[in-house]
């Protein structure tokens, strides 16, 4: 089975360094439970506006992301079960992509960065079994066209709209721990 993984916010722990520097630039304490919608533009300052995603473009910004609890580990045993085909598909601003690949190459070894790893905005367009992702959009596109795949994703406030649409709509995001045991256990059982 093909499983075609997000990086941002599903293994990488994107929101707290993110929201952490645009705090500290705008004097704010904007955490994700106060992110109801995907556009995290709505929810900074006005000074800010569509700024807040200049950080994502940082030089060194990505690579220095720590992966969420459990989500290595858990794609690891999945690799190893030799059952799925795990590739990483992930929307990469201008210039981002290497870096993102140089993630993948420390912190998934046991993946090809150079195959292994996919850049994509319309993520509807690559095909596979399951799709694990946090994007509204991507879920309700990928539905569409895929409507056999099975959707996973770890619930955050601002991805509540597509609970009904996921396989797995896994625990909270401040317990990622649990959240990847439920998508391993989801995954690893489809194979039974």
């Amino acid at each position: 089975m093909r499983v075609l993984c997000d990086l941002d916010s599903i293994i990488v722990d994107l929101q707290t360094s993110w929201l952490a520097l645009y705090n500290k630039d705008y004097n704010d304490n904007l955490t994700t439970a106060n992110i109801l919608e995907w556009e995290t533009h709505k929810y900074v300052k006005p000074e800010c506006g569509q700024k807040i995603y200049d950080y994502l473009s940082k030089p060194g910004f990505f690579y220095n992301l720590e992966p969420l609890h459990g989500a290595t580990e858990a794609l690891e045993r999945l690799h190893e079960s030799g059952l799925f085909n795990i590739r990483i598909i992930t929307a990469a601003p201008l210039g981002t992509f290497e870096e993102k690949r140089e993630w993948v190459h420390k912190w998934l070894p046991f993946l090809d960065p150079k195959k292994d790893v996919i850049a994509c905005y319309d993520k509807y367009l690559v095909n596979g079994d399951i799709l694990i992702d946090d994007s509204p959009h991507n879920i309700v596109d990928y539905k569409k066209t895929h409507f056999y795949a099975k959707i996973c994703t770890i619930a955050y406030p601002y991805n509540k709209c597509v609970e009904h649409l996921t396989n797995v709509y896994a625990e909270d995001y401040s317990t990622p721990v649990d959240a990847w045991q439920q998508i391993y256990t989801y995954i690893f059982g489809l194979k039974k």
